[in-house]
């Protein structure tokens, strides 16, 4: 199978998916998914054929009111929608549709909040509370790690990207990234007790580069932080961390059935819906871990 038809194929499980009654709401509760269909916008990276079948999974849950607030407050997908927009290609109506939908409405759907937030720490809706309760996705994988995104100056090239690499792969406390590098962004899987001061301060060593932390203050809208004139001292904070945490210590396990409801038997078989979601997370996590 060519990578082609290995994302191809991961994508229509997606779709598959979103299109059952609950479908949606296992995919937008989840961020492997989510960020993964958002990666794969990246037209520059990624096959057309790809784009547009992640798109058409996009349309499919902007079309659900619930799962609107946590998709207008990913990472990276207004961005992505509005570059494929401005692009004369196949996937361009498609994008418009799911812009429309996201964005038009965004004052409606906007849910409350206070201060400046993590994306995926965010607070999400009654409805979606309420559907957390019977889904348990990725067992305690959540509770385990968060999500950073890091906005990166001067990430122009493939050899800046190795370079941030290995300065990120010292950084203890560490369990997973990947780039997006039309944005010139890099979101982490970390550790809870791990600073953002201290990646930022990682990447500012390499000396062609510079990073501030992503965050989303409670209108919704992205805020850069770059903690000050001496991140470095952040450093001492993370001591006590464990090295760089091998693919083993992921919270992400490849045992293809991550899925599971609360108070269901695991012998009986969860169905495809189950199956087929964790062989979804099973290849992004693959696909984009370091």
């Amino acid at each position: 199978m060519t990578s082609t038809e290995g994302k191809l194929q991961v994508v229509q499980q997606l779709h598959d998916i979103a299109k059952q009654p609950q479908g949606h709401d296992l995919i937008t509760q989840d961020p492997s998914l989510l960020s993964g269909l958002v990666l794969f916008l990246d037209i520059q990276q990624h096959e057309e054929p790809v784009v547009c079948a992640s798109l058409q999974v996009l349309e499919l849950l902007a079309h659900k009111p619930s799962c609107r607030p946590i998709m207008h407050q990913q990472l990276g997908m207004k961005e992505s929608l509005q570059h494929i927009c401005s692009r004369d290609t196949a996937a361009q109506a498609s994008a418009q549709s799911v812009f429309q939908l996201l964005y038009k409405a965004e004052q409606k759907s906007k849910t409350p909040g206070s201060g400046l937030k993590d994306t995926y720490n965010s607070t999400r809706s009654s409805n979606s509370n309420n559907i957390r309760k019977k889904v348990c996705f990725l067992g305690a994988a959540n509770k385990k790690s968060k999500t950073i995104t890091l906005q990166i100056k001067g990430l122009t090239d493939q050899h800046r990207r190795e370079l941030c690499v290995s300065q990120l792969l010292k950084v203890k406390g560490v369990i997973s990234f990947t780039f997006n590098m039309p944005l010139k962004r890099c979101i982490l899987r970390a550790r809870p007790d791990l600073k953002a001061e201290s990646l930022v301060a990682t990447v500012n060593q390499t000396g062609v580069m510079s990073a501030q932390q992503v965050v989303r203050n409670d209108q919704g809208e992205e805020v850069l932080l770059s903690f000050g004139a001496h991140p470095a001292d952040a450093n001492k904070e993370n001591a006590a961390l464990p090295e760089y945490l091998p693919e083993e210590d992921s919270p992400v396990k490849s045992d293809g059935f991550t899925l599971a409801r609360s108070g269901h038997d695991s012998k009986g078989g969860g169905g495809w819906l189950s199956s087929a979601a964790g062989a979804a997370v099973s290849y992004l996590s693959k696909s984009f871990y370091w």
